[in-house]
């Protein structure tokens, strides 16, 4: 393993290919996951994680795509399952490498046959896109490529008998509208075939082992197919929640130069160098979205299950925007935490599905002014400091004079608070630890 460059030592067994994984962002909150296998091994785990128009928060929508090419007569299968008792397609046999930057690939070899495989998300939409690579000296030869469906909350499992879908065919791609309310499409330059198919049981052993469900069902409503011809053949696959139908190759070729221009751009702007702290830089930036109720930046306090915090943003601030120039999304940032400041105290979190903030901590508010001050001394933005000068005037009056939550300060100019206010939360039964 070197830089993000992970060899059949890493991918040749299950145990061993599922301890490592991966996520790219979108820009929104929304994201793609999975171990550097392709096996899902948590509920959080999919191609295409989002936040749809009216959703009430994260949903996962397109679990996996099951890849298989039939020389032949023979299948091989790419993709990696867990079921009870069995771990099958075991794709991670034809696995060769995995390498991380700029963008997940896969290259699998099979005899003469090499694949690539790349993911990667179109920025600031519910958009993932697979491109496929794949090069031969061999005639008839056959693709097809499964897609494995969802629409679930992410922290939740679904099964077969809770959970059903209406597809709209054509032969580039399907529509799928689900019983839950949740409308996306998969579409590619290969034909579809719709075949509708339950998988049943697939297992997550990370939730497993963390006590919760860790069965559910996945949706195949079909297959895209194309023969390969000798030489090099080139095909995508797209899922949003958007309209797809009209995908082309070409368009899909640009969208990915069009990230990678970005992520680039990012990493001339930041002024880094040093190769560890550029890929550092590329893996942080999938923190850096858009709030959805405000518009303005925020930071993700986590993957895969956190949603902005106050204290995490603030902390983080200086490293994730600052120090790579990132000025106005730290400009943002601040905005969107300073626009709902309620007597001195800015949002511990918000949210998934919107409502009011919570606002329970003691020290996000203090993070808050040390993350300003970093900003100030970084742009010398004397137009923005005064403009959020009154931010900082009211936390300070309420810490002095005493706000929400017994926060306040005593004679001796320390801080108080009540149960339950820092990063320290825990809570046994009635008993808050701290």
């Amino acid at each position: 393993m070197s830089g993000g460059r992970f060899g059949a030592d890493f991918l040749s067994t299950y145990e061993e290919g599922i301890k490592r994984e991966w996520v790219i962002g979108n820009g929104l909150g929304g994201y793609a996951s999975s171990t550097i296998i392709g096996a899902g091994t948590r509920t959080y785990h999919g191609l295409l994680v989002a936040t749809p128009e009216n959703s009430p928060g994260r949903l996962l929508l397109l679990s996996s795509l099951d890849e298989e090419i039939s020389i032949n007569e023979e299948i091989y299968k790419l993709a990696v399952h867990k079921y009870p008792d069995t771990i099958s397609p075991t794709g991670f046999d034809y696995l060769s490498e995995f390498i991380r930057y700029p963008f997940p690939l896969w290259v699998y070899q099979l005899g003469d046959f090499t694949i690539n495989k790349k993911v990667f998300m179109i920025h600031n939409s519910n958009t993932t896109c697979v491109l496929y690579d794949i090069t031969s000296r061999r005639e008839g030869a056959l693709l097809r490529i499964f897609p494995l469906v969802s629409s679930r909350d992410f922290n939740l499992t679904a099964r077969s008998g809770y959970l059903s879908f209406f597809q709209r065919a054509g032969p580039s791609g399907v529509s799928l509208a689900s019983s839950t309310g949740f409308t996306f499409s998969v579409s590619s330059n290969l034909q579809y075939h719709p075949n509708p198919v339950w998988h049943y049981n697939l297992e997550y052993d990370t939730e497993k082992k963390r006590g919760l469900n860790f069965q559910e069902d996945n949706f195949n409503p079909g297959y895209f197919e194309s023969k390969l011809e000798p030489g090099k053949s080139r095909f995508f696959i797209a899922a949003s929640t958007g309209d797809i139908s009209s995908f082309t190759l070409e368009q899909v070729d640009k969208f990915y130069t069009r990230e990678a221009n970005r992520q680039n751009l990012l990493a001339l702007d930041s002024r880094l160098t040093e190769p560890f702290a550029l890929k550092l830089l590329k893996a942080t930036d999938a923190f850096v979205v858009k709030n959805r109720f405000s518009g303005e930046n925020t930071v993700i306090a986590g993957y895969h299950w956190y949603s902005d915090w106050g204290r995490d943003a603030m902390i983080s601030l200086p490293g994730l925007l600052l120090i790579p120039y990132r000025f106005d999304e730290a400009k943002s940032t601040l905005n969107n935490f300073a626009r709902y400041l309620r007597r001195g105290l800015i949002p511990n979190t918000f949210p998934a599905f919107g409502g009011e903030p919570v606002y329970n901590t003691v020290d996000a508010s203090l993070w808050f002014i040390h993350a300003l001050d970093r900003y100030f001394a970084y742009t010398h933005d004397f137009l923005f400091l005064s403009d959020i000068w009154n931010t900082v005037e009211d936390i300070i009056n309420n810490y002095c004079n005493g706000t929400d939550f017994g926060i306040g300060m005593d004679p001796d100019c320390l801080i108080r608070q009540g149960p339950q206010l820092t990063w320290m939360d825990a809570k046994v039964g009635e008993w808050a630890v701290t």
